[in-house]
């Protein structure tokens, strides 16, 4: 088992998902976010072990995820009214976010790791020159990314990192599913983080599901849209998604991926950041 297995259940209080996950960060505070996240919003947790990394949760119905809806204004606006359930209190300055992985720490520690071991992109190239020239260029590519998103995470402006509040981490299409007549999360990575950074993955995850020409267009509706839905700057939800499309490239690289993912992960990640320097 790599990632996490589950198993339908049955309770008193209906139907259950048994959850076990690999240890590890993400495994512990899934179950905390899952305890504060509004009930409203993400499936309900009802029990959680630590020491075996399972957690019992509600299983929602009919369950379908977002990608079931072929619309794309519908999936915004129901991705949006997810956003804004999931953060409709005002943030608790005082509440303990320690149990939560930093979000800003650890973009840095792999920002900068790819930015300086990538800086001599031939450097490590391969002999043959055609595939010298393919490995040099997304080198190059992800090195500059990751120069670009350092930058943006280190700020420039008042606003640029505020105090950082639990978010979901991973609140794309696939994470938010049909419960009845309404849509809800699930599988939150439990992340401390700026509030703007929340959108980012479904902005990402759409920017792959969309054709060339449809992408400037639909950034922009998708930025206003989550702006407008959790309270913030459309220009920080347009620097967060170019911050974690970096982050996530460079993730890929450090994960061992082959050259031609990373060479679309790259090309991704600095189109993304191109889009965002227009809010």
């Amino acid at each position: 088992m790599s990632y996490a297995w589950v198993a339908r259940a049955r309770g008193p209080s209906g139907p259950l998902v048994l959850k076990l996950s690999v240890p590890g960060t993400e495994s512990r505070s899934e179950p905390q976010a899952l305890a504060r996240f509004p009930s409203a919003a993400a499936c309900e947790l009802y029990a959680a072990e630590p020491s075996v990394c399972a957690i019992l949760i509600e299983e929602l119905r009919p369950g379908e995820t977002l990608w079931t809806v072929s619309d794309f204004t519908t999936r915004l606006r129901i991705a949006a009214g997810v956003f804004a359930s999931l953060h409709a209190s005002d943030p608790d300055a005082s509440a303990d976010l320690s149990p939560f992985p930093a979000y800003v720490d650890l973009a840095r520690r792999s920002l900068a790791g790819a930015r300086d071991e990538l800086r001599h992109s031939g450097a490590t190239a391969p002999s043959e020159p055609a595939e010298a020239t393919a490995d040099a260029g997304w080198r190059t590519a992800l090195g500059r990314v990751a120069e670009s998103a350092l930058e943006h995470l280190g700020g420039g402006d008042e606003e640029a990192l505020p105090q950082p509040v639990l978010i979901h981490g991973d609140l794309h299409h696939g994470n938010i599913l049909s419960s009845g007549d309404s849509w809800r999360a699930i599988d939150p990575k439990g992340v401390a983080a700026p509030l703007w950074m929340e959108p980012a993955r479904y902005i990402i995850n759409q920017y792959d599901d969309a054709s060339a020409p449809e992408r400037p267009t639909q950034f922009g509706r998708m930025v206003r849209a989550f702006a407008d839905a959790l309270g913030v700057p459309g220009r920080l939800v347009a620097r967060g998604a170019a911050i974690d499309a970096a982050v996530s490239a460079v993730w890929s690289w450090e994960d061992g991926e082959e050259g031609d993912t990373l060479a679309v992960a790259a090309d991704r990640a600095g189109r993304i950041a191109r889009f965002a320097t227009r809010w």
